[in-house]
């Protein structure tokens, strides 16, 4: 198996720890009530762009090859999120005129209307990945 292919399984597996360190159905507990618990969100997950859902993924997602804009799967995300006990969630967000064509703008403002209609309880940031 190539070095590049083992690295990058490597750091997903990684990266998921670091997402649910739990188990699925459990809340994260603390023992400061004042501790917030957020996460990364990253929205240029795009079914048909060929530079989002790539050879890197070695495993197919819960919700399938989906597109990060598609309100049912922000809903979904949302939801899971909640019932993992997560605080916040800060949005990765590209600018207007991004690599993947604005995808990431408009995926980012579909994520605020999904939350804005929604019940969550979830609070929102954006992280700036402006490129210079």
């Amino acid at each position: 198996m190539k070095l590049s292919k083992i690295l990058g399984i490597l750091c997903i597996l990684i990266g998921l720890s670091f997402l649910f360190p739990i188990g699925l159905g459990q809340t994260m507990q603390t023992s400061d009530d004042q501790t917030k618990i957020g996460i990364f969100y990253y929205v240029w997950w795009e079914a048909t762009n060929p530079n989002s859902w790539d050879s890197t993924c070695v495993d197919t997602p819960l919700l399938g090859w989906y597109d990060s804009n598609d309100p049912m799967i922000i809903n979904q995300h949302l939801s899971s999120l909640e019932e993992l006990g997560i605080d916040f969630v800060i949005i990765s967000w590209w600018g207007t005129e991004d690599r993947f064509g604005g995808f990431t703008d408009m995926s980012a403002k579909e994520v605020f209307q999904v939350a804005n209609n929604s019940r969550t309880n979830l609070k929102f940031a954006i992280l700036s990945n402006l490129l210079t």
